[in-house]
Formats: structure tokens, sequence, C-alpha cells
């Protein structure tokens, strides 16, 4: 494998907060079971580097607040690869997705 020595990105931070809440999930509940590992991962929330207060929605989606971001000028970073973002607003979980009402998911509305 050849190292590229490129910054993460939020796809690579998305992936890292799934597998590492599905492996405590399995560790909580001792099984590997499909079902009861969703169970425990629908009923913990995840709060982690990549989502904070973050839920487990029963259509699999993960809901948490977003962050509006803008890239720094030039000028204002001091690093060249990990200061480059500044924050300019953050967006409720409830209004960063869209609402479980408005889904298609199958899952949802079975369960109804």
């Amino acid at each position: 494998m050849v190292r590229t020595h490129a910054v993460p990105t939020e796809v690579h931070a998305g992936v890292c907060s799934a597998v590492r809440h599905m492996l405590q999930a399995m560790k909580d509940t001792d099984s590997d079971d499909g079902k009861v590992v969703a169970a425990q991962m629908h009923a913990t929330p995840v709060s982690d580097a990549y989502a904070r207060k973050g839920e487990m929605r029963p259509d699999g989606r993960l809901s948490h607040g977003m962050c509006l971001m803008q890239v720094k000028f030039r000028e204002e970073s001091k690093e060249p690869t990990s200061d480059i973002w500044r924050r300019v607003a953050t967006i409720p979980a409830d209004q960063a997705f869209p609402l479980l009402s408005a889904s298609r998911c199958l899952l949802v509305h079975s369960a109804r």
C-alpha cells in the first residue's frame, strides 16, 4: 500500500466512528449477532471526535449536530494541513437531517 500523506477526511472520520461504535456494541453485548449488536448501537449514544450526542435513528441514520465550516485564508492558517478551517455555525441535528417522518425507509414505516 502506498502512503499518500493525505489528511484524513470527514468520510474517514465517519467510518472510524461507525466501526468503533459497532465494535463497542459487540463488546458490550458479548455477541456478534447482527440484530443484538444493532439494537445495542441504537440504544447507545455516539459521542466521539466525529459526533457529539449522536443517536442512531430507526432508519439507521446517525443524527447529530453538523458544523458549517469555512476555509481560512492562507495568512490565517498556522499549519498547512491541520489549521485550515474556521467554524461558522453549528447546525442542530433536527435541522441538519431530514425528519424521521419524511423518511422513505421501509424499516421506519413497518414499525409504525
